[in-house]
């Protein structure tokens, strides 16, 4: 039986929750690279998610990167409305409210709605 997007995304979230951002980040990485895993939007965004719990917004916004670069890849593998919710989340704990503005911003142009979790 191999792993798949929900095997990994469960690994990372169990990290995340012991506070073991490195040892999440490093799953991420590996399944990225070396593994024959399809990785959703839903495995990037468990382990921002879980960034954001910790405070740990450069990393999240790492892992955005990390989508966006791996989006050029993957047609279907994009930010979604749960992606953008989560970093505007990690930007507005840090009082930076301009970035969680331009946000909602770059969700429009990128054709994606703000929910009722945006606002």
């Amino acid at each position: 039986i191999r792993p798949n997007s929900v095997t990994l995304s469960t690994l990372i979230r169990s990290c995340l929750e012991n506070g073991e951002v490195e040892n999440a980040a490093h799953l991420l990485e590996h399944f990225r690279l070396h593994e024959d895993v399809v990785l959703t939007v839903e495995v990037y965004n468990t382990m921002m998610s879980g960034c954001i719990r910790l405070n740990r917004l450069d990393t999240a916004l790492d892992i955005y990167s990390l989508l966006q670069s791996d989006q050029s890849q993957r047609a279907a593998l994009s930010p979604d409305v749960v992606t953008y919710n989560i970093l505007i989340k990690g930007y507005i704990q840090e009082g930076r409210f301009q970035d969680a503005i331009d946000l909602v911003h770059t969700m429009s142009t990128s054709s994606i709605s703000p929910n009722q979790s945006t606002f």
